[in-house]
């Protein structure tokens, strides 16, 4: 009976190995012949932007973003845009750091013309782009400019 036993075990063991062999030769053939997912730097480069500089610039764009959602919340508390400032922006999105220098800053949101219905942000992304979002009554526009005002934010991202 223990015969019987350990054959069974034994011939189970087989299989398995087999088994985890030919799914291992599977795998290695997929994934050999499957593409990249991600493009390579040389691959981007021929288009002309690196890809630490599309991640550069994505990550200032959310900025902007989350930037943009806390004045307009400050907007909707205040219902002006007068008043907001780096010091008050951080208590709406502590995330981020502001400054209200008149030139793009990297890393830092920039907040420019802060008056009743308009506030125009700007950052300038580690790759050396800016970007800017602004609000003008009630509407959102996006920029690659270190705009001055909101109505100087145009042409989109």
């Amino acid at each position: 009976m223990e015969t019987a036993t350990i054959g069974i075990a034994l011939a189970a063991v087989v299989l398995v190995g087999i088994a985890g062999f030919a799914a291992m030769a599977t795998f290695r053939h997929h994934t050999a012949a499957a593409p990249s997912p991600v493009p390579s730097v040389t691959t981007s480069m021929r288009y002309g932007i690196p890809d630490a500089n599309k991640a550069d610039d994505a990550a200032t764009q959310t900025d902007l973003r989350n930037a943009i959602v806390a004045a307009k919340v400050y907007f909707t508390d205040h219902e002006s845009y007068v008043g907001f400032s780096p010091g008050t922006a951080a208590e709406y999105e502590p995330g981020l750091r502001y400054n209200a220098a008149p030139a793009a800053v990297r890393g830092q949101v920039s907040i420019r013309g802060a008056v009743a219905s308009s506030v125009a942000l700007v950052e300038r992304s580690p790759s050396g782009t800016v970007f800017c979002a602004a609000d003008q009554g009630g509407t959102v526009t996006y920029g690659r400019v270190d705009a001055p005002t909101a109505a100087a934010c145009l042409g989109g991202w």
